[in-house]
């Protein structure tokens, strides 16, 4: 099914990176593979309102082992390779020529086992690597629960076997299904 387009919530199963393994109407198995990923990333706090806070970072982040031994090497160099990403990234505009704010930089929970490569009070540079692997979704449309509630999605997390398993019978989808919209009626 990896070729046919879909909207909805298996449309965003699609975008990110999943693959529709089987259709069942209301309801579809999907798979996702992620590949091995280490990035570096490089913060810094701009005076650059966001929401509740009166500061924010953009998400600046290289995958090359070069380019962040190179900002390591040269910390002088940082915040200006930092505003030539920014200038160089429609989506940070807001960003450009604003004053860097100094303070106490700490790693955010980005997963990936964050390690602190170095602290100033400028800007921080920290690595996350992410093992390769695989996940398996009962996914269907949500039923929002309330006026907040902008969930794409139902999902519950399969196990391999079980994924198998439901494919190797789809008629045990449905009622599978309905169970576990029952025990879990906002996924799991």
């Amino acid at each position: 099914m990896s070729g046919q387009q879909f909207w909805g919530y298996k449309g965003y199963i699609q975008k990110n990176g999943g693959e529709i393994l089987y259709d069942a109407g209301s309801c579809c198995i999907a798979h996702y593979s992620y590949p091995e990923d280490t990035r570096y990333f490089v913060r810094c706090e701009f005076p650059v309102k966001t929401g509740l806070n009166e500061t924010s970072s953009p998400e600046i982040w290289t995958s090359r082992e070069s380019e962040a031994k190179y900002l390591l090497d040269n910390p002088d160099k940082v915040v200006d390779w930092l505003r030539r990403r920014i200038k160089a990234d429609p989506k940070f505009s807001r960003y450009v020529d604003q004053p860097v704010i100094e303070m106490d930089h700490r790693l955010p929970n980005y997963g990936g086992n964050p390690q602190l490569l170095a602290k100033t009070p400028q800007y921080i540079i920290f690595r996350c690597h992410w093992a390769a692997r695989e996940k398996y979704e009962l996914a269907a449309e949500c039923n929002p629960r309330g006026s907040h509630d902008s969930t794409p999605m139902w999902a519950v997390n399969l196990s391999k076997k079980e994924a198998d398993a439901l494919l190797a019978h789809p008629e045990r989808i449905a009622p599978f299904f309905h169970a576990m919209q029952a025990k879990y009626p906002y996924g799991d």
